[in-house]
């Protein structure tokens, strides 16, 4: 099964390689790799990438469209994260 996703967008948009990127999200480029070819993947993979990216849990929709995190989900993977690292 494929879980879409708007990550390779979000790199696009940044213009970094794959290597670079992975390395800021802190997740393997062949993890990377796979997710944006709508490989599923953990939430712990998906907390490392909103904390990278800098998105609040409560958002995770705009990386995974069809994932909708429950109000514990959010308390409990709630991110904080600096722009700097981009």
């Amino acid at each position: 099964m494929k879980e879409h996703n708007n990550l390779k967008l979000y790199r696009q948009s940044y213009n970094m390689t794959t290597t670079k990127f992975a390395q800021i999200l802190n997740i393997s480029p062949r993890t990377l790799y796979r997710i944006e070819h709508y490989t599923p993947c953990r939430v712990e993979t998906k907390r490392k990438i909103l904390a990278g990216l800098g998105i609040p849990a409560r958002k995770v929709s705009e990386i995974w469209p069809d994932t909708i995190w429950g109000e514990s989900r959010i308390k409990k993977w709630g991110v904080r994260w600096d722009r700097s690292k981009l």
